[in-house]
Formats: structure tokens, sequence, C-alpha cells
């Protein structure tokens, strides 16, 4: 559902930055109310496709949200949603005990949000920062003239409405496209005419993050390949 709303998103976005056509449609009042129509029916499909899911992380949001009241500016540190949200969970249905989300609750570890998951564990303060940051390099990139600006921005909206219902940031390819976009949309300001230093930094940059990758799922490498060797019956080694 997320790659559908993301997908639908870019193509019109393009459409409309692109086609002449297309803008001119926009211009009449009753084709904009029937696009908005037309989402919101859209946005309802996608909702009654897995209702069950959507839910589900309407729950996991609404506890998030509790967790944020609870300690707003400074968060509840670097690994505070794993380590406090499934006690919460637990203290909203002994609270709720004939809540609706209690068949639909389960072991979480991310809150299907990056925007949300920011704020659980580092505070409002570093929402403010991160969404100023967003605003700022959409401001950016449509104040400057690519040749595929359209493109640029489609990859832009895609990735912010990736972060509101899922958790981009676990995937290591996203962090080269955040890369490029923040190059491409701060290019004016950096200046960057040096193309094979600009190289070697991007490679620096991508060495780091296999680093990091690696480092980040080796015990789940490992616990792969156990799991492996233990249906070669393998008994005693494993």
């Amino acid at each position: 559902r997320t790659a559908l709303l993301s997908s639908i998103s870019a193509v019109l976005l393009i459409s409309y930055m692109e086609l002449k056509r297309i803008r001119a449609l926009f211009r009449e009042k009753h084709i904009r109310w029937l696009s908005i129509i037309g989402l919101l029916a859209f946005g309802l499909v996608l909702y009654l496709y897995k209702s069950g899911s959507a839910d589900g992380r309407l729950l996991i949001w609404k506890v998030s949200l509790g967790m944020i009241v609870d300690n707003p500016l400074l968060g509840w540190s670097n690994e505070g949603f794993i380590s406090q949200y499934m006690n919460r969970q637990a203290e909203y249905f002994i609270h709720n005990p004939d809540s609706p989300f209690s068949l639909l609750a389960g072991e979480v570890s991310h809150p299907f949000n990056e925007f949300i998951f920011t704020t659980v564990n580092y505070g409002i303060v570093s929402l403010i920062i991160i969404l100023t940051f967003v605003l700022l390099t959409l401001r950016m990139i449509l104040h400057t003239r690519y040749p595929q600006r359209s493109l640029i921005v489609s990859i832009f909206v895609v990735l912010n409405v990736w972060c509101l219902f899922s958790y981009p940031f676990a995937v290591p390819f996203v962090w080269l496209i955040i890369l490029f976009l923040i190059i491409t949309a701060y290019e004016p300001l950096l200046n960057i005419h040096k193309p094979k230093l600009t190289s070697i930094c991007i490679l620096c940059i991508c060495i780091i993050s296999f680093i990091t990758t690696y480092r980040i799922y080796h015990k789940e490498f490992y616990r792969i390949y156990m799991q492996e060797k233990s249906e070669s019956n393998q008994d005693d080694e494993i």
C-alpha cells in the first residue's frame, strides 16, 4: 500500500510538472475537487484492503504519541522506542481491556513512521530540526532549474511518503538516495566543481555505509547461517 501511494504520488507529480495539459486541467475548479475526492476514495480503498494492518499501525502510533507526551523535549534516548514500547503497549491494554486493538497487538520494534520514531527517541526538538531541513531541501529543489527537476521532486515525495508509513532508513540504499538529494538540492550553495573529489567522498561514504550495515546485520547473518546448518541434521555442532 505504501508503494502504491508513493508511486501514484510520483506519477501525478511528474505529470503535473511536465505536461501543460495536465496543469491546464487542474486550473479548473471542478477538476481539483474531483481529484481531492478521488484521492480520498483511493485512501479509503487502501485502508479497507488491509484494515487490520492499518488499525495495528494506528494502535502503534497512539501508544507512541503517549510516549512522546511523557518525554517530549529530549525523548527516550537512542534505544528508547525498542526498550519502552512493549511496556507502554501492555499498560495501554491494562487500562483499556475492551479495546478493539487487542487482537492486533504484537511485538513491535518500529512505529512504521520515521518521524514518530525520531520524536520518541530524540524528542520534539529533533523533529523540528528534521522538518526544517526537509522543507528547506524541498525549497532548494523547487527554486533551482534542473533539467530533471520533476524527477528529483518525485523522489523527494516518494521518500517522505515512505517515511510516513514505513521505515526506509533501515534500508542502506535509501542512504545513497538521501545523499543524492542533498547534493542535488544544495549544489548551488556548495559550488561542486570538482567531480573527482566528490566521487571520492561518495565512495568513502559508501564504504562506511557498507561497514556499518555489516556490523548491524552480522548477527542476523549468523542466525541465518546457524538455521541452515540446523536443517542439515548437524545437531551436535549446533
